[in-house]
């Protein structure tokens, strides 16, 4: 990772007329934000990434849902079937063929029935008929959709260890079993580990999408080539999406459930639909009840709501970020997001042997998975809470200061949590920027924080903001591990700044001496255009 991480700033304003692009420049829609203001992204360009998703980077459904959209989300003719009671669940088993329903799956631990409705059975006949039906829901639709790459996104294009700063370990996640819920886990020179397929879509003769391999590659995978977090794992393969990458919510809770009775502690599902599922929520609930900690890519449809399962409480919710350590507008956000981790053309494994270049939350969701279960293979007695709590204590913190919508509660950081049980660790950290408009104010407020990376308390450190005809340092005290310190500068008129662009440079010191350099300084450019500061 470079030393310096150029940042490209564009002010948004509440008011119209405060913004102005250049052509071909990306500008900011208020498109389902959850926060006012704007985000200062990181980019080695000047002014040409938005953070945020415009109506250009949206996909069609983001912007204008419609009828249709909604019924292909549906598997049409397909009704999921809930009971309570299991004597109510086995009588209509019994009884199903006589009142005219095909049942056509069935989970007995969530008491669960897929059925189809014949043509001349009447639903609505049905259920004021067969009223120990607790619930009736759709089928719907999980799918793994494409993302929309931000407009000069950095890609990784190495294998995430290197990012990460660490070399691995071929015994990390040993002892621990990790499935993965996906379009199917192929043969690969760099899966060489214990693997168990389980084919729940059948019909198929061979696997179609390097999705799943994919995705098992950043978890378990070993040689020189591609190496994922824990090559130790015992890796359950369950294959519930077909090669379109196309799935059911009936299928992925059957995998849910199925992945928990073969011993799964860590459950990966680089998946998601935009429903609230009964059936996947019941699974989920299953899964956590016996004691298996799930995480879930939360979507790449750009918009502000995270996709089910990662909305689910207690499910981990993994956004995605570039190389430059910017979120990406086709990550999903909201509150349900936890930890953002590469998301851009991470190198993993592919069909056929090949090597492939990952892009989305699918690609950032199995490096937390892998992540976890390095965590218990070093200390199998940590409970789901310790881990989770572990995991974001040690994510970098990033955009506004502590948790947000965007980035949750940081960047994953593995080397973090390696250092996170030693003494004396050393780390000082320029951590980020967030702007924001000051309301009913020509001016705009600009955050800046630092962040002690490090595992003991540093008694003092100092950051430096500086730009053309401004220099300051602010002092903090008695600053915790893990903690976040910042404070902001108001730009208005009473700056003496014109329009135009300028350079920050944040920089963060400490005297008791800094383990890593390298997260030290950041610098941004930030480009002006508010009305009462006209060029003169």
């Amino acid at each position: 990772m470079k030393n310096i991480f150029i940042v490209s700033f564009i002010l948004f304003a509440a008011l119209a007329g405060y913004l102005s692009l250049s052509e071909g420049d990306v500008g900011f829609e208020p498109v389902d934000i959850a926060k006012p203001g704007s985000r200062l992204t990181q980019t080695e360009r000047i002014g040409t990434l938005s953070p945020f998703p415009t109506k250009k980077d949206l996909p069609k459904q983001a912007l204008r849902p419609s009828e249709k959209r909604q019924e292909e989300r549906i598997l049409k003719g397909e009704k999921l079937l809930y009971f309570r009671n299991p004597q109510d669940y086995e009588s209509f088993l019994r009884m199903a063929h006589a009142e005219g329903l095909e049942v056509i799956g069935d989970i007995s631990k969530l008491k669960l029935v897929k059925v189809r409705f014949r043509r001349s059975t009447n639903e609505a006949d049905f259920l004021a008929r067969f009223v120990d039906v607790d619930l009736i829901s759709e089928n719907d639709s999980v799918q793994t959709p494409a993302p929309l790459i931000n407009h000069g996104s950095v890609g990784f294009r190495d294998h995430p260890l290197t990012y990460f700063g660490i070399s691995g370990n071929e015994k990390w996640g040993a002892g621990v079993t990790v499935a993965v819920i996906d379009s199917g886990v192929v043969e690969h020179r760099s899966l060489n580990g214990s693997i168990q397929h389980f084919d729940l879509i059948g019909g198929a003769s061979e696997i179609e999408s390097f999705h799943g391999t994919a995705v098992a590659s950043l978890i378990a995978g070993e040689s020189n080539h591609i190496k994922g977090v824990s090559p130790a794992v015992n890796l359950l393969d369950f294959r519930a999406l077909t090669g379109e990458g196309a799935g059911d919510a009936f299928t992925v809770s059957q995998a849910i459930v199925m992945a928990v009775d073969n011993g799964a502690r860590i459950i990966n599902l680089s998946l998601g639909t935009a429903s609230d599922n009964p059936a996947l929520r019941e699974a989920v609930l299953y899964a956590q009840n016996a004691g298996a900690l799930l995480v879930a890519a939360v979507g790449n449809d750009g918009v502000g709501k995270v996709s089910y399962p990662a909305a689910y409480p207690g499910v981990i919710g993994v956004g995605a970020i570039d190389a430059q350590e910017n979120y990406q507008s086709f990550s999903n956000r909201g509150p349900e997001v936890d930890v953002v981790a590469p998301g851009v053309e991470v190198k993993a494994a592919g069909l056929n042997e090949a090597i492939v270049y990952f892009t989305g939350t699918s690609a950032a969701a199995p490096l937390v998975s892998g992540t976890l279960a390095y965590q218990l293979s070093q200390n199998p007695d940590l409970g789901n809470d310790e881990l989770v709590d572990i995991l974001k204590m040690n994510s970098n913190d990033s955009g506004p200061p502590g948790g947000d919508n965007f980035y949750g509660e940081g960047i994953l950081n593995v080397r973090r949590i390696q250092d996170s049980s030693g003494a004396n660790v050393l780390d000082a950290a320029a951590a980020g920027f967030y702007l924001e408009p000051v309301e009913a104010k020509d001016s705009f407020k600009l955050t800046f924080s630092g962040e002690n990376r490090g595992t003991g308390t540093l008694r003092e450190m100092q950051l430096s903001l500086s730009y053309p005809g401004f220099e300051k340092i602010y002092s903090f005290y008695e600053v915790e591990s893990s903690q976040t310190v910042f404070d902001y500068i108001e730009i208005s008129a009473d700056s003496r700044l014109l329009n135009g662009d300028y350079e920050l440079i944040l920089k963060v010191i400490s005297e008791e001496g800094d383990g890593n350099y390298q997260n030290n300084i950041k610098t941004a450019r930030i480009r002006l255009n508010i009305p009462s500061l006209q060029q003169e």
